[in-house]
């Protein structure tokens, strides 16, 4: 449980450096506007993820929910940050 804690903070930063990296690149985008909804999704689903490694430990659910839920949080969020670099 610990281990996933870490990587959801560790995850969460990589994703808030990526949503900065994609920041700089707005103006290159065929479709700036959207690259600045990835940019700012990126950051703010990243985040999410350091809240849910903040509050992980305060979560009571069974092992295998915890697992599902740490699964589907980095899933969606990464997801969400791709698709709307993709349709930059």
């Amino acid at each position: 449980m610990a281990d996933m804690k870490n990587n959801l903070l560790i995850y969460g930063m990589v994703l808030f450096l990526l949503g900065l990296l994609n920041g700089i690149a707005v103006p290159y985008f065929e479709n700036p506007r959207m690259g600045l909804s990835a940019h700012l999704a990126g950051v703010q689903n990243a985040l999410v993820l350091i809240a849910f490694g903040l509050i992980w430990k305060y979560i009571a659910l069974s092992e295998s929910l915890l697992r599902w839920c740490y699964r589907f949080s980095l899933y969606g969020m990464y997801s969400i940050w791709l698709s709307l670099v993709l349709a930059a």
